[in-house]
């Protein structure tokens, strides 16, 4: 291999290393419109299990029209306890030796398991259009795709679904029928959550690339024996413009979190004075 090969070799690794940190993940595109099996969250006397009920739909579809939402909870390895509590992959217990157990996301991956599922999950905004790709649950053949508008409401994406109808919290209780004085407000707080989510997976995982990647790289560089120090400083003068771009990005990232986090404080006050009143 000369030096030109070896030269674009790395270069290549920069740039494909750069795609993937800059895609999560997800067969469908942005900005494309999708269509849902839509629910209020509320099934067999739980509520906030938009996320289970979704899945529950896809199973009931594809070879399982009566399995109930309690049996695929069981199955999940969740109790009475989060009957009324929104799926949430932070959402921690402690187990006996204080360390930090992933309730929702152990219980989802379980199911993944035993069903052969891969569930991908998409933000989307009021209209029902893919704005990112929130997370992918499992490696199973058969591929669950779900709508989650801002942080607690999912639905199944179907394409003989029906047009999206977002759903917001109103007073603790998930709700379509929005009233109109207030409508936007709702709505914006809602997708700026969504927006909020994909900034912070986008910042963990540039921050990842930067600690992981771009330091081993330099690393495996330094102590090559396959390049003349000539070869060294040049690629080493790529990975740092490469470190350079991605600091650039994680810095304009957080700062507009920080400006999320600002106006959805003030959403969420006038939501509160109106929800008073």
């Amino acid at each position: 291999m000369d030096y030109k090969d070896k030269y674009s070799k790395y270069k290549n690794k920069y740039l494909e290393l750069k795609r993937n940190v800059k895609q999560l993940g997800g067969a469908r595109q942005n900005n494309t419109k999708v269509r849902t099996i839509g629910n209020g969250g509320s099934l067999e006397g739980m509520t906030y299990q938009c996320f289970w009920i979704s899945v529950l739909e896809y199973l009931r579809r594809h070879g399982y029209p009566r399995l109930t939402l309690k049996e695929l909870r069981t199955q999940a390895g969740l109790g009475q306890d989060t009957e009324n509590m929104m799926f949430d992959t932070d959402y921690n217990a402690r187990d006996e030796n204080g360390f930090a157990i992933p309730v929702f996301l152990n219980a989802a991956e379980r199911i993944a398991q035993i069903y052969n599922l891969r569930i991908q999950i998409y933000t989307v905004n009021a209209k029902g259009v893919i704005t990112g790709a929130r997370g992918l649950i499992g490696n199973g053949r058969n591929l669950v795709e779900i709508a989650q508008f801002g942080l607690l409401h999912f639905e199944l994406i179907d394409n003989n679904g029906s047009d999206f109808v977002p759903a917001v919290v109103i007073k603790g209780e998930i709700k379509k029928d929005i009233p109109s004085d207030i409508k936007n407000i709702y709505i914006q707080l809602s997708e700026n959550q969504g927006f909020l989510g994909i900034l912070n997976e986008q910042v963990k995982h540039n921050v990842s690339a930067w600690k992981d990647q771009y330091l081993q790289v330099q690393r495996n560089i330094n102590l090559s024996n396959e390049f003349t120090p000539e070869q060294k400083t040049e690629f080493l003068k790529q990975s740092e413009n490469f470190a350079k771009t991605l600091s650039s990005e994680i810095t304009a990232e957080k700062q507009k979190i920080n400006e999320l986090k600002e106006e959805n404080s003030t959403l969420a006050l006038l939501i509160s004075e109106y929800e008073s009143k």
